[in-house]
């Protein structure tokens, strides 16, 4: 039996006229595999309009693309300062884990890139302004 997804191009006979008709798969239901179809030429998917089959009485004409989709690069931490109590590395006017005001700029390969470019200063207080 083969399975089919949304967006899969589908085709089945009409019992009244005997002809084939042409639809594409909205919505396949996990519970009892019934697959719920549109008709191609009715591009709106009007509700109203839709019709549940049985797979066994569909014909796959074409497959719908399969989507690829690319994982999200994370930017790596950076770091503006470094303590020079404890060592630990942060952005914020005191040291996160000994509460203390003494830092430096990091100068290591995780320091933040603003710093070479020369940007603004992120605390209230600049010794010498």
């Amino acid at each position: 039996m083969t399975k089919f997804k949304q967006g899969d191009e589908v085709s089945f006979v009409s019992k009244k006229s005997g002809n084939a008709v042409i639809c594409i798969v909205d919505f396949v239901s996990p519970s009892t595999g019934e697959v719920q179809l549109y008709k191609k030429d009715n591009p709106t998917s009007d509700p109203t309009k839709m019709v549940f089959k049985n797979p066994s009485e569909l014909t796959l004409i074409q497959a719908s693309a399969e989507v690829v989709v690319q994982p999200k690069q994370v930017k790596p931490k950076t770091f503006k300062w470094m303590c020079l109590e404890c060592g630990t590395k942060h952005n914020s006017y005191k040291c996160p884990t000994c509460d203390s005001d003494e830092k430096i700029h990091n100068t290591d390969a995780d320091t933040d890139p603003s710093i070479l470019l020369g940007g603004s200063y992120s605390e209230s207080y600049y010794p010498g302004e």
